[in-house]
């Protein structure tokens, strides 16, 4: 059982009110665009892109225009769009590994879907739309009935005057409903829902039914009475004052409306055990609508409900957890682009309404100049009374005035004409730099100096990015316009593309196929656009830098000939890589070589290394001796079958040669690591030996040097002796002498030599 709750919008479905209810919707956003004056702005912004200025029109005065608006729109539209945009596909979130493989295969079907179903001209009429009204809504939904049957994700553009959104002082991304209106055929709408054929109307007829004055209702109490005259208003707004058509060529109004539904619904869950098994049921509650999402067609005021669907962006045939994954489960399919962002409102803004005043004045400027021009191309000619010339007499054409006196023939004479103002030219120039000063486009204007018709690759590169600075918030809109359409795209594709379809794409100069199914790739992801891809770039300024870095060396042929655009590059590229080679193999060939062998080096040349070593692993190739005996068999007439069961059994022999090949190679490798290890420990015996003696080495030394210096004390202790021996000699020879002699002696003792000449053993 449904729980409604009195907060949402609509009512549920069923209820005879819901029509009216969206209907009440479309007048409230109608009442606030009165109010705000925007579609007297868009009007107007969509005269002077027309090039109608002038609100009256002048027999007197000529009223001429040279519409700049428009060269500046136009500029604007074929920068924005001079390139396909580039796309980028990153997973949102951990991906399992098994699931990775899909984003290359998403960002090539975006692209492969731009440029097969021609998004490059939506993407035109919307910059377009953007630039002429100051904002443009984009669509995209899955549409049945294209590609004979199978279906396709379709855009549309939608301006401004056959959308709006409700809560109306809200931003879009946070509205509440999003109401689309637009007109069509009685026959179209019997067609598309048949089981309403009987009770459809024309809105002309149907606004009978109300009372063609919106004061005066036929009958209702004065509350219904004022809702049905707005809506009756609305209608009339919307469609126009004057019908079109008569019969079931005339025309109703069909509102569209996405609104937000909240609903909860009560509903019986299974439980399962850990084996899988069911054990019981389980009350819940979940909502209604997949992604609280409803989706209502209405017409007639709302008398009329001809569909009132779930969410129709998501395929019902899709788990809900599934579904859960796409971008379009919780959000609507509309994007909204302002061409400038209003900081006091929810509206975009356009360069017309900077760009008005100054038009007009440059249409008037240029308008006095030709009414100057006019009056000084129709001279005219003064011929007295008294001249005795007939009018009739002067033309333009050469020949003899007979006037009756000579005075009188000197008031024959053109009259002066007036003298043109120059500041009026000085005034349209002053006019002109404020256009192109305020639009931001005045430097390619300006761009040519005096005397010179050429201008360098770098000064058009530069005056490109001075061009994109000028240009950077609108860039950044229409890149998040981009983005939406292709998020949008890639999730229509998870919910519609449900059976195999083929793609194709170009990777190096070579022409791919890929085969997709939206279901099998469904997988949380975030689509991004190259900011400023779609910008145009000076291709003058990257060919010039392609031959200087191709003349040092700093890229190779197949960079340079892509940089060129070169036509047919990949097949020039593949001649020039052939080379030598090439020659060689028609030398081969001319003398008659077999086919088969020619074919066979041919592919086995252009293999790439890594193919071709895992084939030779594999034992895919055929041995040298083995191909040509199939090509001489070959020759000798061999019978096919025969042929092709021997050519089997040698692939099988190659392969067994292959594989004990690799065995033996493994083998040998086991032997050489071996014999490796077996150097390193007879490398570490040795240097332990080394060490060892060298220790060895030290402790003899240490003993030499000890017993050195024990030789050098027993040899003092001799020295020592001696000389007190030789002191008691002198002593007892010399009594007499004094005190003075003693201290010589002593002198004497200190420089015999005391001290040892060998190291200490401890050094």
């Amino acid at each position: 059982m449904a729980d409604k709750t009195p907060r949402e919008l609509i009512p549920q479905e069923g209820n005879e009110k819901v029509g009216l209810e969206v209907f009440k919707l479309v007048a409230e956003i109608m009442e606030d665009r009165e109010a705000t004056g925007r579609p007297q702005m868009w009007k107007r912004s969509y005269e002077l892109g027309r090039n109608k200025p002038w609100k009256q029109k002048s027999d007197k005065v000529p009223l001429n225009t040279a519409n700049l608006i428009y060269t500046h729109r136009e500029r604007t539209v074929n920068e924005g769009t001079d390139n396909n945009p580039t796309f980028n596909v990153a997973p949102l979130g951990m991906v399992p590994e098994e699931k990775a493989k899909m984003f290359e295969t998403l960002t090539r079907t975006p692209e492969y879907w731009w440029q097969d179903q021609e998004q490059q001209d939506v993407l035109e009429m919307s910059m377009r739309t953007g630039e002429t009204y100051g904002e443009v809504f984009e669509k995209v939904m899955f549409n049945p009935t294209l590609e004979y049957g199978m279906g396709e994700i379709e855009t549309t553009t939608i301006d401004p005057y056959h959308l709006g959104w409700v809560p109306v002082k809200a931003p879009f991304r946070k509205a509440e409903a999003i109401l689309e209106f637009h007109s069509m055929t009685l026959r179209e709408a019997k067609r598309r829902w048949p089981k309403f054929a009987k009770d459809l109307k024309s809105d002309n007829e149907h606004l009978k039914d109300l009372g063609d004055d919106r004061r005066e209702i036929m009958a209702g109490s004065s509350e219904e009475k004022s809702t049905l005259a707005t809506i009756g208003g609305a209608i009339k707004t919307l469609l126009g004052n004057h019908s079109t058509g008569k019969g079931e060529t005339e025309e109703l109004l069909v509102v569209e409306c996405w609104v937000k539904d909240r609903t909860k619904i009560s509903t019986d869950e299974p439980v399962y055990n850990e084996a899988g098994e069911q054990v019981g049921v389980r009350r819940t509650t979940k909502p209604k609508y997949p992604g609280e999402i409803r989706r209502i067609l209405t017409c007639n005021a709302g008398k009329i409900v001809l569909e009132d669907k779930p969410n129709p962006s998501i395929n019902p045939t899709l788990p809900i957890e599934e579904a859960a994954k796409t971008y379009l489960f919780d959000k609507f399919p509309y994007s909204w682009t302002p061409s400038i962002k209003d900081t006091g409102g929810n509206h975009g803004i356009c360069d017309i309404e900077q760009l008005e005043s100054l038009q007009q004045e440059i249409h008037k400027t240029i308008s006095q100049v030709t009414l100057f021009k006019d009056k000084a191309a129709r001279l005219m000619f003064v011929n007295p009374k008294d001249s005795g010339v007939s009018n009739s007499h002067i033309t333009n054409y050469p020949k003899i005035l007979n006037p009756t006196t000579s005075f009188t023939g000197q008031g024959l004479r053109w009259v002066d004409p007036p003298q043109f103002p120059a500041d009026l030219t000085n005034f349209l120039e002053i006019y002109k730099d404020l256009f192109y000063t305020v639009a931001g486009t005045f430097d390619l204007d300006q761009a040519k100096a005096p005397g010179r018709n050429v201008i360098a690759y770098k000064a058009i590169a530069a005056l490109l990015e001075r061009a994109k600075t000028m240009r950077r918030a609108k860039i950044r809109n229409y890149d998040r316009m981009i983005r939406e359409r292709g998020r949008m795209f890639l999730s229509c594709m998870m919910n519609w593309y449900a059976e195999d379809r083929m793609i194709a794409y170009e990777l190096d100069g070579k022409k791919e196929t890929a085969v997709i199914n939206g279901h099998n790739i469904i997988v949380p992801a975030k689509l991004t656009v190259v900011s400023g891809s779609t910008m145009p770039i000076s291709r003058v300024q990257l060919r010039e830098e392609a031959i200087e870095l191709a003349k040092g060396g700093w890229i190779d042929q197949v960079a340079l000939l892509k940089a060129l655009n070169y036509e047919d590059w990949p097949e020039i590229v593949k001649r020039m890589q052939a080379g030598p080679f090439g020659e060689f193999m028609g030398r081969l060939e001319a003398l008659g070589t077999p086919p088969s062998i020619i074919q066979f080096l041919s592919q086995l040349s252009s293999m790439d290394p890594k193919d071709f070593q895992k084939a030779v692993k594999a034992g895919e190739l055929p041995q040298f001796m083995q191909l040509i005996q199939q090509a001489m068999q070959g020759e000798q007439g061999v019978d096919p079958a025969r042929q092709a069961e021997m050519m089997a059994k040698d692939a099988e022999v190659g392969k067994t040669q292959a594989e004990i090949a690799e065995k033996e190679a493994k083998a040998h490798k086991t032997g050489i690591e071996a014999a490796k290890v077996q150097a390193e420990i007879a490398k570490i015996e040795a240097e332990t030996r080394l060490f060892y003696e060298k220790i060895a080495t030290e402790r003899i030394n240490q003993e030499v040097a000890l017993f050195g210096t024990q030789l050098d004390s027993e040899s003092l202790k001799i020295k020592r002796a001696q000389l007190v021996n030789d002191i008691e000699m002198e002593h007892r020879a010399a009594e007499s002498k004094d005190r003075e002699i003693d201290v010589k002696s002593a002198h004497q003792y200190e420089e015999k030599g005391m001290k040892s000449n060998n190291k200490d053993a401890t050094t």
